[in-house]
């Protein structure tokens, strides 16, 4: 509730992003329409913090609770890595709001490197990054499954159980594309309800062709176009 989507779309990409629920791109057929976005709301997240037992006991600013019978205030990381400006600016813009709710948090940004080394040894309270989907079946094996949550894996938020190891492992072994939809459809479900993701937006490009050229068609896989298809306009003699 503290992390305003419309706000990143908007002042950091220019308008060009879509807000997303889930890990599955939103021009897919099987990308889960029905999970409502979570609203940014301030007062929403301080009733919870409340409600938790978090609260400004000694009117510091940051919220506290004893914990193993110590006070801890909520005082939280957010971590990214360097050459990344946008992803700083998240965590800028995250950090303003999570202080109105009495959240202290630090941005952090490393090496790429020491931030994947921190990554492995899950040395990290919240971290940013973004991943690269290709316009094929979605494989979610090595972000979901269980068996990726190791080291060298992908799955660094531990998300997963019986039930959404087996939907993986069905997927990879469905051809039917009806039946494969459903299978999507549910282990959405799962990742959307667990919440392991604060899932934000699906960025756009935009693409600058001179008119120079014919067949300079644009494409969903990155880097959007094929230059080796690209033909110069034949001029009148």
């Amino acid at each position: 509730h503290l992390v305003n989507t419309d706000e990143i779309i908007d002042v950091l990409l220019y308008g060009l992003g879509e807000p997303v629920t889930g890990p599955i791109h939103p021009s897919k057929s099987y990308y889960n329409k029905s999970s409502k976005r979570i609203e940014y709301d301030i007062e929403k997240a301080i009733s919870l913090l409340k409600e938790a037992g978090w609260e400004d006991t000694d009117n510091n600013g940051i919220v506290d609770k004893i914990v193993d019978g110590k006070k801890m205030e909520m005082k939280l990381k957010y971590t990214t890595n360097a050459g990344r400006e946008h992803r700083k600016n998240i965590g800028i813009l995250l950090k303003d709001n999570a202080k109105r709710a009495g959240i202290d948090i630090e941005v952090e940004i490393l090496e790429w490197t020491v931030f994947l080394e921190k990554n492995k040894r899950r040395e990290f309270d919240m971290k940013c990054l973004g991943w690269v989907q290709s316009p094929i079946p979605d494989d979610m094996k090595q972000i979901w499954h269980t068996s990726s949550d190791s080291p060298d894996g992908s799955n660094q938020v531990g998300f997963g159980n019986e039930e959404s190891d087996r939907i993986i492992d069905q997927i990879r072994e469905t051809i039917d594309e009806g039946e494969r939809a459903k299978l999507y459809m549910r282990i959405q479900e799962l990742i959307y309800d667990d919440q392991p993701y604060v899932f934000l937006m699906s960025p756009r490009e935009r693409i600058a062709i001179h008119n120079r050229f014919e067949n300079a068609d644009t494409y969903v896989a990155r880097p959007g176009y094929n230059e080796t298809k690209f033909t110069l306009k034949q001029t009148a003699q």
